[in-house]
């Protein structure tokens, strides 16, 4: 199990197979499989005294935390878009993946390359986790000291590539169908909402000249008498 440990950090071809886990390791959240590394994880504490899978899985948590907090950016005027999209990155940040990356698909692309990079970063400097504990941001506690460090520096690499990513995706409209389409309809429900005012509008303009109308000839006749 010791090689078996020492392959997965050392190994070229192993690094190659971790940058690819990583890249799609939020699709596994996402389906629940995610929790099968427990195992892996819990059998590397017990046989090898620590674990290079669970530093991995924190950096894909900070990733996607980090997407949707630079989608909150880029929405941040938008109130209903900001109230979802906040309290989604704190999730992010704790292992959830929900709401914005999900739905809008270019945060979750944005951090799942986001945390290939990290992943791959952790697996060459050898970081190592005592055992599992919380994902995301509070992962750190779980690390061996000797490796908060590294750990820290590649944790900011990869929440400041999952932003640029981010950011980067948006503003070229890569992956970005799926939120056009809601802003699509977003603006057709104010047209829509529009007319509806206008059309109320002109009907009660419409309602008051009938109105004055049928007062003129009861003036008329009062001033007669």
């Amino acid at each position: 199990h010791r090689k078996v440990d020492l392959f997965l950090v050392n190994n070229l071809g192993a690094r190659a197979m971790n940058f690819f886990d990583q890249a799609f390791f939020a699709p596994f959240v996402i389906t629940g499989l995610h929790h099968m590394t427990n195992a892996i994880d819990l059998e590397l504490v017990r046989t090898a005294g620590g674990t290079g899978l669970w530093p991995m899985i924190a950096f894909s948590n900070i990733a996607q935390g980090s997407a949707v907090f630079a989608y909150y950016f880029i929405k941040r005027h938008d109130e209903r878009e900001a109230q979802i999209s906040l309290p989604a990155t704190i999730s992010a940040y704790l292992g959830a993946l929900f709401g914005v990356n999900v739905k809008y698909v270019y945060p979750l692309v944005a951090g799942m390359s986001a945390s290939a990079l990290s992943g791959l970063l952790s697996t060459v400097f050898g970081v190592q986790a005592n055992s599992i504990g919380i994902g995301g941001l509070p992962a750190i506690l779980s690390i061996k000291p000797q490796y908060w460090a590294i750990f820290a520096i590649i944790m900011v690499v990869d929440i400041v590539v999952a932003m640029v990513l981010t950011f980067l995706f948006h503003k070229t409209g890569f992956l970005t169908k799926t939120e056009e389409d809601g802003t699509y309809k977003k603006l057709q429900k104010v047209w829509y909402n529009q007319r509806l005012l206008l059309n109320q509008q002109r009907l009660l303009a419409h309602l008051l000249a009938k109105l004055n109308h049928l007062a003129k000839p009861q003036t008329q006749s009062f001033h007669q008498v």
